[in-house]
C-alpha cells in the first residue's frame, strides 16, 4: 500500500518563520521610532529658526524700540507680514518666547547642546 504525503509546511517550519519575522519586527520598530522622533525634532528646530528669522526681519524693517516679550505678541507682529501661519511643534509641544529665542516644551531650543 502506497501512502502519499501531502505537501505543505510542518508546524516546526511555520514556527521558525514566525520567530524570524518577530525578530525582524523587534529590530525594525525601534529604528523607525527613532527616525520619526528625529524628524519631528528637526522640524521643530526648523520652526524655531523660522520664527527667530522672521522676528529679526521684523525688527530690521520696522525699527521697533520695544522688543516683543511673549509668544502671542510675537505671532501678532510676524504672522501678517512674515509668516504664513503660526508654527506648531509636530510632537504637540508648546512654543514660548523669551530673551529673543523660541523654546519648545518638548524639544527645547536648537541652540541647546544635544
Amino acid at each position: 500500500m502506497r501512502t502519499c504525503r501531502e505537501s505543505g509546511f510542518t508546524l516546526v517550519e511555520l514556527s521558525v518563520v514566525v520567530l524570524i519575522i518577530g525578530i525582524l519586527v523587534a529590530i525594525a520598530v525601534p529604528v523607525f521610532t527613532h527616525a520619526k522622533d528625529d524628524a519631528q525634532r528637526k522640524a521643530c528646530f526648523s520652526n524655531e529658526r523660522a520664527v527667530e528669522s522672521a522676528y529679526s526681519a521684523y525688527i530690521s524693517a520696522s525699527e521697533v524700540q520695544t522688543p516683543v516679550t511673549n509668544w502671542n505678541e510675537l505671532m501678532a507682529v510676524t504672522i501678517p507680514t512674515l509668516l504664513s501661519s503660526q508654527p506648531a511643534c509636530p510632537s504637540d509641544g508648546v512654543y514660548t518666547w523669551s530673551d529673543g529665542s523660541v523654546r519648545c516644551s518638548i524639544h527645547g531650543n536648537y541652540h541647546d547642546p544635544p
